[in-house]
């Protein structure tokens, strides 16, 4: 039975006096959550609740876990306050889906505040809710308290394990601390924990992120069954260094195919994204091409991410336009790669952050009723704009002196 018409059958049951339990409503928005149908899936919460019957983890962690999908991270942490303050028991994996939230948000001094109310709610921290602190602290590149959070949680006789030992050894590579990452290994050993493609990899990444080159090398070659995995990290590690160091990331990626190693749709787009991050667009085209040509199919990421350099692209020819030189800035309707997107159908559909791209790129070029086009699609296809998306269509509104669509934006944000 398709989602629409499980959804009538629910009104239909409605109709004929019987009231539909909570299990029935759990079902349907768990289905529109697992369809990124997040507007469909909070309407249905809402009518839930105004019906009486109250909501349970299950449904809020699939709201909750499917806004942080979506990019909704500030959201999904709004949302769960809502829900805490106002009575609604909230279980372990739930407070753990807000620590990470919180942690990607950058808010550490918060998830650990909430990590703190579950220990006075008698709820004992586990791996999970130690690596999640871990990782947060990592991400920031606060190192010390990211070893301290370790070192407690050993203390408390919680064993890490390779996740927990690949958080780490990621956040030590990324920030240069290369002998770090390498102690770890040894750790791991010392524990019986075999270090797998992931702890390799994000060694060999932040190696080259950090400009050692013939340390991340070296490395590689130390390892006895390398992948395609190892050569991506490598390739991704260039492509993701202050600097974009292109060079060697096409060095790597040349090498991948001479050995007969076909690079998958990951690495294709990882080096796609660094051409387009050191404004080599041309180059961007030339590898997106050659990913078709050996029948490698893009993915929305792909295609955001040559449509955010496109727009970018754009931006300087606005700029141009301004300095008096002719130059035509292109709307979202001629972009081959917007065409190519929207022609997959069903089969690659754009996301929230796919569409906040193009609408910031069009508010910065003043393409400003392309922008409020697209904001309307997005919302019809059933996608609930992001903070991000009101974020740069408020900066066009005031760019423009536009009050009346800034006040307008400020009561769809609140009433959100």
């Amino acid at each position: 039975m398709k989602l629409k018409e499980a959804v009538e059958v629910l009104f239909d049951v409605v109709n004929e006096g019987v009231a539909p339990d909570v299990y029935m409503y759990g079902a349907l928005i768990h289905a529109y959550c697992k369809a990124r149908n997040l507007l469909q899936a909070l309407a249905l919460h809402k009518d839930m609740l105004s019906n009486g019957i109250k909501t349970n983890c299950v449904i809020v962690s699939s709201i909750l876990q499917c806004m942080c999908e979506m990019g909704m991270v500030f959201e999904a942490v709004v949302q769960f306050k809502e829900l805490r303050d106002s009575g609604i028991f909230l279980d372990k994996v739930l407070y753990n889906n807000v620590v990470d939230a919180l942690c990607k948000l950058g808010k550490l001094e918060e998830a650990v505040e909430f990590l703190n109310e579950m220990e006075g709610r008698r709820m004992s921290l586990d791996l999970v809710n130690y690596t999640t602190l871990i990782d947060g602290y990592c991400l920031q590149g606060k190192l010390v308290n990211a070893k301290n959070i370790f070192q407690k949680m050993k203390e408390k006789g919680v064993e890490p394990d390779i996740i927990t030992y690949n958080v780490l050894v990621g956040g030590f590579s990324r920030n240069g601390l290369t002998e770090e990452a390498l102690e770890l290994l040894d750790c791991m050993e010392t524990q019986r924990l075999k270090p797998n493609s992931t702890t390799h990899n994000r060694i060999i990444e932040g190696l080259c992120m950090s400009g050692k080159v013939r340390e991340a090398e070296a490395f590689l070659n130390t390892l006895e069954d390398k992948c395609l995995e190892n050569y991506s990290a490598m390739v991704g590690g260039f492509c993701k260094a202050s600097d974009g160091d292109m060079k060697r990331a096409q060095w790597v990626f040349d090498l991948l195919v001479e050995r007969g190693i076909t690079p998958d749709v990951i690495t294709y787009t990882m080096m796609i994204n660094g051409y387009c991050r050191v404004n080599c667009l041309r180059q961007a085209r030339c590898i997106f091409n050659d990913m078709k040509g050996r029948g490698i199919k893009p993915d929305v990421i792909t295609y955001t991410v040559l449509l955010d350099g496109r727009l970018k692209e754009n931006l300087k020819g606005a700029r141009s336009l301004q300095r008096g030189k002719e130059r035509e800035v292109e709307k979202t309707g001629d972009s081959p790669f917007w065409s190519e997107l929207n022609d997959m159908g069903k089969e690659i559909e754009p996301d929230v952050y796919c569409y906040t791209v193009l609408i910031d790129g069009h508010c910065k070029t003043n393409n400003f009723q392309d922008a409020i086009d697209l904001d309307d699609e997005m919302i019809a296809r059933g996608l609930q704009p992001a903070i991000a998306t009101y974020t740069a269509l408020l900066s066009g509104c005031l760019s423009r002196g536009d009050r009346y669509r800034v006040i307008t934006l400020v009561d769809e944000i609140l009433k959100g």
